[in-house]
């Protein structure tokens, strides 16, 4: 009996260490952000220009964010939304969000 449960636990472990690797795809919303987070880079005048920053990267790591992080540090929102306050802000509850929008800041800098 307790040779079977030792090699039930040890599939179990086993299986979840395989599973570990494994990524779940992005879903089309997320990639939608990213590309449009990316794709306000810099704004010259009342046209936007892309991210200077290697756009691969920066789906890379955009993709494995919360949306909600990734539209609030999105260029076109304005510094003074209340709501991504809450999400991106400095004195947000989670401080995650704040740094990955200084992340994504560096990201299209090419920094």
């Amino acid at each position: 009996m307790m040779f079977m449960r030792t090699t039930m636990f040890a599939a179990l472990v086993i299986s979840f260490g395989a599973c570990k690797g494994e990524k779940a795809a992005a879903s089309p919303e997320v990639i939608k952000l990213c590309e449009d987070n990316y794709a306000h880079g810099e704004l010259s005048g009342d046209k936007w220009t892309p991210a200077k920053g290697d756009k691969t990267k920066f789906m890379a790591f955009c993709t494995e964010q919360k949306p909600e992080v990734i539209k609030c540090s999105s260029m076109t929102v304005e510094p003074d939304d209340k709501e991504c306050e809450k999400v991106v802000g400095i004195h947000a509850a989670d401080h995650e969000g704040f740094a990955t929008r200084i992340k994504f800041t560096q990201m299209r800098l090419g920094e």
